[in-house]
């Protein structure tokens, strides 16, 4: 995600939004005050062919967050595989600004074969208030052979246990997209969702995350105008090991 509550950072990082509404940021991740280690699975239509496997580490210091990551997507004709490592910094308690650099490898075929590229992705989150929270992410400044986007996004903390999250972006020369969500966190463990989307096509999606003694589960419902109902499920793990200095 490109933004979120300064409040609720770790409790939303904890459990993963697999909505296609949201945008990943290495600027969050500079929000995260302990070791932190995620091994994620989600699928589409729960097919084996279509799973996309991923694991990640968030490693907190005095000047820096340092992440990384490595997904792998696809079957034996064609699949991906990628990569990425970040470095953020939260500027307490207004801005956030992180850097990550990544690879993306692809093999279409055997007469094809294996094409892979690389490039940088910059993030900026700001906290001009405890409520509201803005997020800009401009994905592949390096212009390498994969799309350049750019997205802003704006969150706004409704009350307690209530948030409203607009994001809207543009890929060049493509058309623009936009969406809305709105989250509900009775407690710190579960969130309950809803949004409405735009893009070449209007949609609209219900889930839920779980997160339970760092297991986490994660499910999204989604409904698209030209193609019709879909849905994605996750399950992971996550572990967060103390800092030495803590007690």
């Amino acid at each position: 995600m490109i933004f979120c509550s300064s409040v609720f950072a770790e409790e939303i990082i904890s459990v993963p939004h697999i909505s296609d509404t949201r945008s990943n940021s290495d600027a969050v991740n500079s929000l995260v005050s302990n070791p932190t280690f995620t091994a994620n699975y989600t699928n589409n239509f729960f097919l084996p062919e279509i799973g996309l496997a991923n694991v990640g580490l968030v490693y907190p210091s005095k000047y820096l967050n340092t992440s990384c990551s490595v997904s792998y997507y696809g079957y034996s004709e064609f699949w991906n595989i990628g990569a990425t490592i970040g470095f953020s910094h939260y500027f307490k308690k207004y801005i956030s600004i992180g850097l990550e650099g990544f690879f993306y490898g692809c093999h279409f075929n055997t007469d094809t074969g294996f094409k892979a590229t690389g490039g940088l992705n910059l993030s900026i989150l700001a906290f001009p208030t405890k409520k509201l929270s803005i997020g800009l992410l401009a994905e592949n400044i390096t212009f390498s052979k994969l799309p350049v986007v750019f997205r802003l996004g704006v969150g706004y903390r409704i009350a307690e246990k209530v948030n409203l999250a607009f994001e809207g972006g543009i890929e060049l020369k493509q058309p623009f997209f936009i969406s809305m969500d709105f989250e509900y966190i009775p407690v710190s463990q579960f969130i309950l969702r809803c949004g409405l989307g735009y893009r070449t096509s209007a949609s609209a999606s219900v889930g839920f995350g779980l997160r339970l003694k760092g297991f986490i589960l994660d499910f999204n419902v989604d409904y698209r105008l030209r193609s019709g109902v879909g849905c994605k499920a996750s399950i992971g793990f996550q572990t967060k090991k103390k800092r030495t200095n803590e007690k």
